[in-house]
């Protein structure tokens, strides 16, 4: 940092000094040293260079204008001639969703079109409705938006609305009286209620789970939140006229911006959350505002305008592609993928339009230096042998990166990371409602109508699903009886499985219903095909895979004719985390609750010891109390003294979904023949650090 300063400081006394020296080559020679430093970054200009664009409604002709400014300091104003207000970008900046009145004035809808102008939507048709001021989901496939209207009694009535971002599937979202919706990242909506006094709430998508965030006997309105997720702007008359406030994203420090007898309206961040645009009244003309995020420097940026929205959008012209399989690749076999001939190593992922909300490494949290020489000794597999290496925190994939065998595109083996997805399968079927949560502590029996009691082992019919979720049922089947089962094929068909395996298990102990590797996989799928309608196979593509937009798998099919439950299933490493996302929800995905709370809970918790029977990679250094759950590990990491719990699916060859809800943290890895002690170590050494010293 010295160094840094002096250097500034000699750069900007040759700028700012007339120097005449007999030794001019010297002084030149210092300048070009300079000059050099300057481009790599050593020092700070004073001189503005960021580019943005910020989308604006003219209070002149109600069109619907784009401002831009480049590097270089230049600006230019630009009209679509479409009328417009309550302006929203799309995710990818390709379009805006806005309102535009009808009938007079007393009809409000909703619109889409294209930045340029083009291509202009309209999504909602209520007659004499107001329907204002939309938002983008952050995958850009919904849009929640208010409506006003006056019932048949004369009373206003204020709703909150959400569609499909082309107006299909328009509903109300039940329980949310008020306006101003925005979405978090993590797919939660912040809203003012209505009517007044107005206060700032943050809920589920569903509206489930409602946080009041203010309190106060005034108006406070129009949230919406930083880039980083952490705090909300908004405006609030609470202090006698509208200003510009900010506060944490759980409604603490609770702070005002601006201050001035005129009302400030409508505030929008910057890209990277340093800045805040706002409309404002001042000097007797509605105008757009620029001010820091502390509120300092205010100054006025586009004359005659209101309704302002910053696009939030990182240029993407930059950017390499991440590694590919091609379509003969991905029908052949894993092991015939060719090796990356370099490493693809990204900090700042890119929007796919998966599902996946995406931010930056360093930006939106992490330790980006610690984590990329982390990356670059995984691409030197001084850790092993890995195919892919991500992170997601606070519901954002920040890091991304591939090696060996790793593709963006290709589903990876997951080995036994498969029975977690079987004991997640379960947890689907429980929230809806084709078995409760005390439904785990009946016997397998009560669910499975095709067995044969009377020829089960002593004590096996008293197995319950719990035991089979936590791998202690006691069923051990010796390999001489293994081979019986094997040469009748046929026999093992549908629920002939669970039939051969309550005959022919080994005597049932107490000492074999400790934790231990076991059938309980299968066992829990045929509960699930026995219980759903139809198929299990086509209950984990409907109920499942495609309510999380996972398209991109191969699961095949078991020798008893149902759907693999422990193995042998692929995935890519991105939908590895969305699960880890949903998990980490509580089960929520997109604002759904696709499995329960409670079974969330006890899948990551630690239900039984697995003692020595720590299958992968446990029993490392900073590695301790290795745990199971309901088909997931957990274990302590520890870091400087202090442990930290996660949940974590674990597969051989290197196949993890690591969870650490303490600090908000998904960490996925794929890999092949990968033989290094553990991920978890890893995990513990190496990650926890980049995200505790921010």
């Amino acid at each position: 940092m010295i160094e840094k300063y002096i250097f500034c400081m000699i750069k900007n006394t040759l700028k700012l000094t007339k120097m005449k020296n007999k030794n001019m080559k010297y002084i030149k020679i210092v300048s070009f040293f300079l000059t050099l430093l300057t481009i790599n970054g050593y020092c700070q200009s004073s001189k503005e260079s960021t580019s943005y664009t910020i989308a604006f409604s003219s209070t002149e002709s109600g069109d619907v204008g784009i401002y831009q400014r480049n590097t270089d300091g230049k600006s230019a104003i630009k009209s679509t001639n479409k009328k417009g207000g309550y302006l929203a970008w799309s995710p990818d900046g390709k379009q805006f969703a806005f309102y535009h009145k009808y009938d007079e004035k007393k009809t409000w809808s909703i619109h889409t079109m294209n930045s340029d102008g083009s291509n202009r939507k309209r999504l909602t048709h209520e007659k004499y409705k107001w329907d204002n001021s939309p938002a983008w989901s952050p995958d850009g496939t919904k849009i929640v938006f208010a409506r006003a209207y006056k019932d048949t009694d004369n009373n206003w009535q204020h709703e909150i609305w959400i569609m499909n971002s082309d107006g299909t599937n328009q509903k109300q979202i039940e329980g949310l009286e008020g306006g101003g919706p925005y979405f978090t990242s993590d797919d939660r909506i912040i809203f003012h209620s209505q009517p007044t006094p107005s206060e700032i709430f943050i809920t589920n998508m569903d509206g489930s789970n409602q946080i009041q965030l203010t309190h106060n006997e005034a108006e406070d309105w129009h949230p919406e939140v930083s880039p980083d997720g952490k705090q909300i702007a908004f405006m609030s008359n609470r202090d006698g006229n509208h200003e510009i406030y900010v506060m944490n994203i759980d409604g603490s420090n609770q702070k005002r911006l601006t201050n001035n007898s005129f009302d400030d309206w409508y505030p929008s961040w910057s890209p990277d959350g340093s800045q805040i645009i706002f409309s404002s009244l001042r000097n007797g003309e509605k105008s757009i505002y620029r001010m820091n995020k502390d509120g300092s420097s205010v100054r006025k940026i586009i004359p005659n305008a209101t309704s302002p929205a910053w696009l939030k959008i990182r240029t993407q012209q930059n950017y390499i592609e991440a590694p590919e399989a091609t379509t003969v690749e991905v029908k052949g076999s894993f092991r015939d993928i060719p090796k990356l001939k370099k490493a693809y190593i990204e900090a700042a992922p890119m929007d796919r339009k998966d599902g996946i909300s995406v931010g930056e490494l360093g930006v939106d949290g992490g330790n980006k230096e610690m984590i990329l020489t982390l990356a670059r000794r995984i691409a030197g597999n001084q850790y092993g042998i890995y195919d892919s290496f991500l992170i997601a925190h606070k519901g954002r994939l920040l890091f991304e990166s591939y090696y060996t065998r790793g593709r963006i595109n290709l589903a990876h083996p997951q080995a036994s990371a498969t029975k977690t997805y079987t004991g997640l399968l379960l947890g689907r079927a429980i929230q809806l409602g084709y078995l409760t949560m005390a439904d785990l502590d009946k016997p397998l029996t009560s669910f499975l109508k095709d067995l044969d009691p009377s020829k089960f082992i002593e004590n096996v019919g008293k197995t319950t699903l719990h035991q089979a979720l936590t791998m202690t049922t006691g069923i051990r089947v010796s390999e001489e009886n293994r081979e019986k089962m094997r040469k009748n094929p046929e026999r093992l068909k549908g629920q002939g499985e669970v039939q051969a395996l309550f005959e022919y298990s080994d005597p049932i102990t107490p000492e074999s219903k400790l934790f231990r590797y076991s059938a309980g996989p299968a066992l829990v799928m045929q509960v699930i095909d026995a219980v759903v309608p139809g198929t299990a196979k086509d209950f984990i593509k409907n109920e499942f895979l495609d309510k999380m937009g996972i398209t991109n798998y191969d699961w095949p099919t078991a020798p008893s004719g149902l759907p693999q439950s422990g193995w042998r299933i692929s995935i890519t490493s991105r939908d590895m985390i969305k699960i880890g996302i949903m998990a980490l929800n509580k089960g929520t995905w997109k604002g759904e609750q696709l499995i329960p709370e409670a079974f969330i809970a006890r899948a990551t918790s630690k239900v039984v010891s697995s003692g020595e029977n720590a299958i992968y990679f446990g029993g490392a250094i900073n590695v301790s109390n290795e745990g199971y759950g309901y088909l997931m590990w957990n274990a302590e990491l520890e870091y400087e003294n202090k442990n930290y719990f996660t949940a974590n699916a674990q597969g051989g060859g290197g196949q993890f979904i690591i969870l650490i809800e303490e600090l908000d943290l998904v960490i996925v890895t794929t890999g092949h023949n990968n033989r290094y002690p553990s991920t978890l170590r890893m995990t513990a050494e190496q990650i926890l650090p980049a995200f505790i010293k921010q």
